[in-house]
Parts: structure tokens; C-alpha cells; sequence
């Protein structure tokens, strides 16, 4: 079997939610389903995709693959700084710590495409402020998704049930 015909015999049993009430009140985000009781939430990582702030459907493996990244990182990390992470049970599952989170999402872009887009093309001025320091004037790129020369940072707000919102560097520190 190659490759395409492994993932299409997946498409069935992709992970699109999580239902294990045993282990603690449930909280669904984007892509993960986290179950918190007392002080551990076991993070539950789905297939699902989301764009623009939906969840578009589910990928074979998306989630393990996902999960597996963000557990090799935690602890290639730990030196430098603690983090939340206590176990691996499973590869799509982290048990972690319940911490105050810093509601702060970076996102490292190479296109103009997503929430960024979606406010360039809404003419928000600190999208339009962004672009054009990056590409020149603006209005050029309306109509089209932009390869960037370099890459792009920037920091946005991830309130826990509605949209990202760009956030000024300042407010991070």
C-alpha cells in the first residue's frame, strides 16, 4: 500500500473529539479536547483542522504528528525554561500541570494568508501597517496571498472562546 492509500483507509478513523468524562471537566479548543481535574489537565490532541477560526475537517494522523512535536519540544526545552508538561500516556495525550496561562499566541508567517489576510483585506489598519512595512504599499497585494521575502512575526491574544486578536508587541512583555 503507498502512502495515499494508507491515509485514505485513515480517513474513518480520524480523531474529531475526545469523549472521556471520567477524566475531569472538558474543555474543547480549536484542535485539542483538555479534561481538567484538580491540578492536571490531560490534553487530548484531535485530527482536527481549523482556518479562520473553524474547524474545517479532520487529517489522518494530524494530531499524534502534532502532539508528538509539541512533547519533543517541551522537553527539548526544559533546561531553559519550566514548562506544564508531566507524561506522554499516549501519542496523541499530554498531562500537564494547570497553570495561569498567557493568553498570547505567536504566529511566524512566510504567506499573508489567515487572520492576517482576513484583516488586510478588511483594510484594519495595524494588518495595513504590518504589510506595508514588510512588502511596500498595501494595495498591491489585494486579490492575491503574498509570498513574504522574510519571515514574518507577530503576537496575538487567544481568548479562550472567540477570535484572535492582534496585540502590540509591548503588551506581551
Amino acid at each position: 500500500m503507498d502512502r495515499d492509500q494508507i491515509l485514505r483507509a485513515q480517513l474513518p478513523f480520524t480523531l474529531r473529539e475526545a469523549d472521556f468524562p471520567g477524566l475531569g471537566t472538558l474543555y474543547r479548543g480549536k484542535v485539542r479536547d483538555n479534561f481538567s481535574r484538580g491540578d492536571r489537565i490531560a490534553m487530548v490532541t484531535t485530527d482536527r483542522i481549523s482556518a479562520f477560526d473553524r474547524v474545517l475537517t479532520t487529517i489522518p494522523f494530524k494530531g499524534e504528528m502534532l502532539n508528538r512535536i509539541t512533547a519533543f519540544w517541551f522537553e527539548r526545552t526544559r533546561h531553559v525554561a519550566q514548562n506544564h508538561l508531566l507524561d506522554v500516556p499516549d501519542p496523541s495525550v499530554l498531562v500537564v500541570r494547570k497553570l495561569r496561562p498567557l493568553p498570547v499566541e505567536v504566529v511566524v508567517r512566510g504567506y499573508i494568508t489567515g487572520s492576517l489576510w482576513r484583516d488586510h483585506e478588511a483594510a484594519k489598519e495595524m494588518a495595513y501597517k504590518l504589510v506595508r512595512a514588510v512588502r511596500g504599499n498595501a494595495r498591491e497585494l489585494s486579490g492575491m496571498l503574498s509570498n513574504l521575502r522574510s519571515t514574518l512575526t507577530n503576537s496575538t491574544t487567544e481568548p479562550p472562546s472567540t477570535e484572535d486578536s492582534a496585540i502590540r508587541a509591548r503588551a506581551v512583555e
